[in-house]
């Protein structure tokens, strides 16, 4: 937020980006063997039944498709309010309440 008085514009958009790319690699280390479920070349966890409404009944694989999808409506809603979202959420009081709170 304040590092562009520290480090000058173009270092503290460089800072920002690594920031943001180690939360990123934390993420996907911690979620790793879902990411490669997701992807289909992880480990499988097949539930096999025993007779057909068992496995009617069985929970689908969640698969890339479904992520797209699901992001797709952030997407939309982060390009529509981008400028509310970076005048707003952006701002010392809002992320020193984040931090408290989360």
């Amino acid at each position: 937020l304040k590092s562009s008085e520290f480090l000058g514009s173009q270092s503290a958009f460089t800072f920002k980006i690594v920031i943001q790319l180690g939360s990123v690699f934390a993420a996907a280390w911690v979620f790793r063997e879902r990411f490669l479920e997701i992807l289909h070349i992880g480990k499988h966890k097949h539930v096999e039944g025993d007779n057909d409404q068992q496995r009617r009944s069985k929970p689908r694989r969640l698969n890339l498709l479904h992520v797209l999808v699901g992001m797709v409506p952030a997407g939309i809603l982060g390009l529509l309010f981008d400028d509310f979202i970076e005048e707003h959420l952006f701002c010392v009081p809002t992320v020193m309440i984040g931090l408290f709170v989360g």
